[in-house]
């Protein structure tokens, strides 16, 4: 045990193993996918921010799912909350827009450039949850 804390004391070489790292490729993709959960996140943080000075003002916003947050929903809403919010719903539009955007690209680049994954891949995941497992896998050219 002595010989093993000597070792470690002194950081001998051979105690060091080497480390595998992802290639650019696969670091680039891994980007994208994080930069796609960044921006569900934001959106998220909007949508309940509308929801929670709706519900503030004593009026609430209907089927409020954040991918098809649209003008329709706002109709239900007085004048004055749709004035106030109607930035705030344009940006979620936006949001929604981008993260429809990423997945696109996303999809595009787990078909070329990765294989399927080994395991179950289980429904309701989103897109960013499927393929960050699958990044965190080396990269494979299809022969194809």
């Amino acid at each position: 045990m002595r010989a093993l804390w000597r070792r470690l004391a002194r950081i001998d070489p051979e105690l060091l193993g080497p480390i595998p790292h992802r290639s650019a490729e696969a670091q680039a993709d891994l980007i994208m996918i994080r930069a796609r959960a960044n921006l569900v996140r934001s959106r998220t943080a909007l949508v309940n921010a509308a929801r929670g000075l709706t519900k503030f003002y004593g009026e609430r916003l209907r089927g409020c799912n954040p991918r098809n947050m649209d003008a329709e929903k706002r109709k239900g809403l007085s004048a004055e909350l749709q004035i106030a919010l109607e930035p705030l719903l344009r940006a979620i539009e936006s949001l929604s827009q981008q993260i429809l955007d990423y997945n696109e690209c996303i999809e595009q680049m787990a078909g070329e450039s990765y294989r399927e994954p080994d395991f179950d891949v289980r429904y309701g995941l989103g897109i960013g949850c499927r393929h960050s497992k699958v990044s965190h896998s080396q990269r494979v050219h299809r022969s194809e």
